[in-house]
């Protein structure tokens, strides 16, 4: 399963410097939540321009219990 996000510059670049950057919150990658990041993703580039926001994706990594006991 995997995951995505939006993310943006937070502050305009000078020339090619594009720090720092800010990111949403992963979400499940469901077609529903898919389609509402890129419908989110398109009017911020609107607004904001060509490489403004992006979207980022991950393969879900299941998450280890540190109190589970070692067999």
């Amino acid at each position: 399963m995997n995951e995505i996000r939006l993310c943006w510059v937070a502050i305009q670049p000078n020339g090619s410097n594009r720090e720092p950057v800010e990111c949403g919150e992963w979400r499940v990658a469901t077609e529903a939540t898919r389609r509402e990041l890129e419908e989110i993703l398109n009017a911020r580039i609107r607004v904001w321009g060509e490489g403004s926001h992006w979207m980022q994706e991950r393969e879900m990594v299941p998450m280890q219990n540190p109190f589970a006991a070692s067999v």
